[in-house]
């Protein structure tokens, strides 16, 4: 079992059965993992240079071109928001993808933030945290070794 599906297996609850939407998807390998239980899964990214063909002809999974500081999603339109390992890519906007996240998700699901790269952690201990209290949004971390989570 790889390191990504032993983290959705941790986040069993918050996926099986739901509607779950992966920001800043990349190679989509998360999408494609959580699909396998999720009544669906969206994801996005600005490119498709690193997404799996996979993501695209996967039943359950759905691939958009999308900005995640804008995205074009009505409000509480998920159970779980997913941005894995992609905070450090996203730095120069992430108090919009952050908003954003917290729009689409309905009420009683959650955002949950993990990264496992180093790059990230700067940005997932003190950024995140601070933004979370300025938008007045409760969260709780989480360690699942290789990854540190934010969930809210």
């Amino acid at each position: 079992m790889t390191q990504l599906e032993r983290l959705s297996r941790h986040l069993g609850s918050m996926i099986d059965g739901r509607e779950v939407l992966e920001v800043a998807c990349g190679s989509g390998d998360f999408s494609l993992i959580a699909a396998r239980s999720a009544a669906h899964v969206a994801c996005i990214d600005l490119d498709t240079c690193r997404l799996r063909p996979a993501v695209l002809t996967s039943p359950g999974v759905t691939f958009q071109r999308m900005d995640a500081a804008s995205m074009a999603f009505p409000d509480d339109a998920f159970d779980m928001v997913m941005l894995l390992n992609a905070l450090f890519h996203l730095r120069e906007c992430l108090p919009q993808v952050l908003s954003e996240c917290l729009r689409v998700r309905r009420s009683g699901g959650v955002v949950v933030l993990a990264s496992s790269f180093k790059l990230d952690m700067p940005l997932l201990r003190e950024d995140v945290p601070a933004l979370l209290k300025a938008l007045d949004t409760p969260w709780r971390t989480e360690r699942f070794p290789p990854y540190e989570l934010i969930l809210c």
